[in-house]
């Protein structure tokens, strides 16, 4: 049992109207390259969140491991969009936002309850036995060429980033992880099953308590009591572009 499986999150388009998806399926193809670049034996689960379908036509560039698990038009996601500005309102009324925060706290919502929504759903649904190691990876990151694999492979522990303190003043929570990419081992999964399944309702509740809550602390907040299953590495190494002037470089 040596393959890797990685649970790639993705939204090709995030809206109805075509402008991103040729951008956004470029970026994805970058990752899946940079995938299949360091693990020669590895599976790929694109897990779309997208409000439609992916073009057809981009299937006959997809590698024969890639899985495509769709979310297009589920309506628990659809339930999440829906949410989204009885929340913002909630919280601009408590702590008097700017127009600038409010898009910031609703992407915020968004992204944060539909991600944990996709993921949990995928391993509560399907079995890893066959796998080694299962590593998320945020869609249009890149591991760059110096990643090395032995970093997210720790038996009988999850893999995270080191433990950063909060960088936002109103969360209750005081550190968080670099969710972006985090792998556990596939001997854990009924204990990441758990976990996911934590993270949702947490958020759920932060944002209905009109809190400022995001998936990076909400992950840390729940596993903060499992510290001895956790191997926090030193080396993310991968990057991104996000936006259109927007780039990370995680060493």
């Amino acid at each position: 049992m040596s393959k890797t499986l990685f649970l790639l999150s993705s939204a090709i388009n995030p809206s109805l109207e075509n402008e991103e998806e040729k951008l956004r399926i470029q970026e994805t193809f970058s990752s899946i390259n940079s995938i299949n670049a360091h693990y020669k034996d590895c599976d790929i689960w694109l897990l779309d969140s997208g409000k439609k379908e992916i073009n057809p036509d981009y299937y006959k560039f997809f590698p024969s491991n890639l899985r495509v698990l769709n979310f297009w038009g589920n309506k628990d996601v659809q339930l999440i969009t829906d949410g989204k500005q009885e929340y913002v309102n909630k919280i601009t009324r408590r702590y008097n936002l700017t127009e600038r925060h409010q898009k910031l706290v609703g992407d915020c919502y968004i992204k944060s309850l539909t991600e944990s929504y996709v993921m949990k759903t995928a391993i509560n649904q399907f079995s890893f036995s066959e796998y080694r190691n299962v590593i998320k990876l945020s869609g249009r990151y890149c591991l760059s060429p110096n990643h090395k694999q032995e970093a997210f492979d720790h038996p009988g522990k999850y893999t995270f980033s080191r433990i950063i303190p909060s960088n936002q003043r109103l969360c209750p929570v005081e550190y968080q992880y670099l969710t972006f990419l985090w792998g556990f081992c596939s001997s854990l999964q009924e204990d990441v099953k758990e976990t996911m399944n934590e993270v949702y309702s947490h958020l759920r509740q932060s944002y209905d308590d009109g809190e400022v809550m995001d998936l990076e602390h909400s992950m840390f907040h729940n596993t903060k009591y499992k510290l001895d299953r956790v191997h926090n590495t030193k080396f993310m190494r991968l990057y991104a572009r996000m936006g259109s002037d927007t780039y990370i470089f995680a060493e």
